[in-house]
């Protein structure tokens, strides 16, 4: 596993483990095994480096939309959505927290593709 891995691995750790999602940069790095330069070299910033979490959390969630292939029933299929986003939360509360967060000004590319695939079968519904 590389440094980014590492710390992208350890960052999401101590934010599952940490109740209002506040992780020093010291800690991720002390649980990652790395030393802060490394980080801020890959990540800028703590803010960056939580962005690149979010984006994560983003890219795991989208695994199972992209699997999704569309059935004949548009509503069904928007059920079928709800619940796996509602199976995600659950599964995954310290990624979802962040991905919802009111700080994230800036939604990743996942984020935006996420609103997109739901927009898609918003349109779907309406047309049926």
């Amino acid at each position: 596993m590389d440094a980014r891995e590492k710390i992208l691995e350890a960052a999401a750790r101590l934010l599952a483990e940490a109740p209002a999602a506040e992780v020093s940069t010291r800690a991720v790095c002390e649980a990652a095994g790395v030393g802060a330069p490394m980080l801020y070299r890959l990540f800028g910033d703590k803010a960056g480096l939580l962005a690149a979490v979010v984006d994560r959390g983003f890219e795991q969630y989208l695994a199972s939309k992209r699997a999704a292939r569309p059935g004949d029933d548009p509503v069904a299929d928007l059920r079928s959505g709800w619940d796996n986003h509602l199976r995600f939360a659950l599964e995954h509360p310290h990624h979802y927290r962040l991905m919802y967060s009111p700080e994230l000004t800036v939604p990743p590319a996942a984020a935006r593709e996420a609103h997109a695939l739901l927009h898609a079968i918003l349109e779907r519904c309406a047309a049926a």
